[in-house]
């Protein structure tokens, strides 16, 4: 169970970090070093999935879907283990 748990949870991160990589391309040439950049990506490292998907700025009918990507990964995130051991 904590090997699937743990991939599932993984595979959830990488939902924010796509978020950011987006933020990331909007805003930067990304060819040029991450030092250069680092400050603004950090502050967005910090931010929730919520507040990324409004930054990007993007068609309602795509916010609603990441908005909807992002309930489910907090299901899993927040509720999935305690669940699952409340079910034992």
């Amino acid at each position: 169970m904590y090997l699937l748990l743990g991939i599932a949870v993984a595979w959830c991160q990488q939902l924010e970090t796509a978020l950011v990589k987006l933020l990331e391309a909007r805003q930067y040439d990304t060819a040029r070093p991450l030092d250069e950049r680092w400050a603004t990506v950090s502050k967005w490292l910090d931010q929730v999935a919520g507040q990324l998907v409004e930054k990007l700025g993007v068609a309602p009918a795509i916010e609603t879907d990441l908005k909807a990507a992002i309930g489910r990964r907090n299901r899993l995130v927040h509720d999935a283990w305690r669940l699952y051991h409340a079910g034992q």
